[in-house]
């Protein structure tokens, strides 16, 4: 974490250099004390796993509630939680009416493996800035690893 050194005569324009010169390891604020970093979030095996639940219920072109559609398929809360995050990879949209989504033709490709997307975003106080220099482009087997079995999940078994 970098020292948030700036002279009493600094503006609010020089704290804000400082911030973007530190938020990739982490620097306090010194505005406002709040810690400022950026962070790296992977596709998790989970949101994987939660996109081909979403991606096998039948319904053309519709939203769904995407936290009722999981309390009903009895997931957990962290799969719940994890799923709208899927928006930054373009793999769902969001409805204007709240906690409602749709799964984009990028989501249906990734769930297809027909499609590679990058393994890590970037993000800053909950919104999303690009990928990082070294991610990786990855498939829907590689964000599953080794917790799910994609051909069974893609079964009709389920």
């Amino acid at each position: 974490m970098s020292d948030n050194n700036l002279p009493l005569s600094a503006t609010i324009s020089d704290a804000k250099h400082l911030l973007r010169e530190n938020f990739k390891d982490g620097i306090k604020c010194p505005c406002c004390d709040q810690f400022v970093k950026m962070y790296r979030r992977p596709i998790t095996s989970a949101m994987a796993y939660a996109l081909i639940l979403f991606y096998k219920t039948p319904r053309i072109n519709e939203w769904i509630h995407a936290d009722e559609f999981f309390k009903k398929q009895d997931c957990p809360a962290s799969i719940r939680g994890d799923f709208p995050k899927l928006e930054h990879w373009g793999l769902v949209r969001k409805s204007s009416k709240n906690g409602f989504y749709m799964q984009t033709m990028t989501g249906e490709g990734f769930v297809h493996h027909n499609t590679n997307v990058p393994s890590h975003k970037l993000f800053f106080n909950n919104k999303c800035y690009g990928v990082p220099d070294d991610a990786k482009f990855i498939s829907i087997k590689d964000a599953l690893k080794k917790k799910f079995d994609y051909d069974k999940l893609m079964s009709n078994t389920l």
